[in-house]
Order: C-alpha cells, then structure tokens, then sequence
C-alpha cells in the first residue's frame, strides 16, 4: 500500500464538492491508501478513518467512498451492518450518482439492485430523487430504515397509493432490507 498526495488533494476537493449537497461532518482522517490488491474499486474504513483506493478507481467510486467518511453514525449505528450494509451502500451509491450526474461525471454503476429500489421509492413517494438522496443520507444510519417505513406508511395510510404502487414498495423495502434472493 502506497499514499499518493494526489489522491489527498483530490479527496479534499471532493469534500468540497459534497458541501454542495450535505453539510455532514466527515469523519476521514485525512489519509488515502493505494492498494491494487482490492477486490472493490474502493473502501472506507470507519474504525480509522482511512479511504482505500485502486490506482484505477472511478471518480464516481472516490465520491462514493468520501461519502462514506460523511455518512452520520449514531450509537445505535453498531451491528446494524445485519442487514448486509444494503441501506448504507444504496443511500451513499444513490447520492454518489446524483452529484455524477450534477456534474456530468461518468457513472459506472454499482448497487445497482439497491439504487434503483431507493429510486423507485422517491418516485412512488412523489419525492425528487435529488432532495430524496439528500433526506436520505443526511439521516442517521440507523434510523434510515425507520424513515423510510413511516414515509411510505403515511402515504399507504392517505390511500395516496394504487395498490400496484404498494406492491412496489413492498418489494422495494425487501431489496433494501436484505430479503431478495439473487
């Protein structure tokens, strides 16, 4: 493992660039590790507060994984991770692709099973996807599931929803809570 400046800078401007949409502190320490032997493109480590990248890591993946070192982590966050990290990869991946997309950075998609359920719930919900991201990820970790079952409750409740939309969200908060089968 090598640590590149470069890499330091780029993470830096990065941040700045996520200010833009997210005012959550970062928990980074400050340190990027190159290491081609990852098998992801990336990983944040949340004990030391390390970002590791492959030399080849998309700028789509160095958002995603400084996005990581943002995400708010509440006491309750521990242990939460039983539910495969579905919620926290599809919230920072949903994010990461919404500032690409701002921005016209290309997108190599990854999570896609999980994004595209958290999509097809703000589309339901009739939340924009943009402020829906955000709502999303500025939300602590552990009560991100919890937001999303009393926003799709209330509208089932308001009868807001055909019942093909309710069908929907039922298979779209399986996804994120882990109980589909690939």
């Amino acid at each position: 493992e090598i640590v590149l400046p470069a890499s330091i800078k780029q993470i830096e401007k990065i941040h700045n660039l996520i200010d833009d949409y997210v005012n959550t502190p970062s928990s980074w320490s400050g340190t990027v590790h190159i290491n081609d032997e990852l098998k992801a493109s990336g990983k944040y480590n949340r004990k030391t507060g390390d970002i590791t990248l492959r030399t080849n890591s998309s700028l789509k993946s160095k958002i995603h994984e400084t996005l990581h070192s943002r995400t708010v982590y509440d006491a309750k966050s521990k242990g939460i991770d039983f539910v495969n990290g579905c919620m926290n990869e599809g919230s920072v991946e949903l994010l990461a692709e919404v500032i690409c997309e701002d921005h016209g950075i290309p997108i190599n998609r990854t999570y896609v099973e999980k994004v595209d359920a958290l999509i097809n719930v703000s589309d339901i919900l009739g939340i924009e996807r943009k402020e829906f991201a955000k709502k999303l990820f500025t939300t602590p970790y552990s009560q991100r599931y919890s937001m999303l079952d009393e926003l799709t409750t209330k509208k089932i409740d308001e009868g807001a929803l055909t019942p093909l939309d309710e069908a929907s969200l039922v298979n779209c908060m399986d996804v994120l809570y882990g109980r589909t089968k690939k």
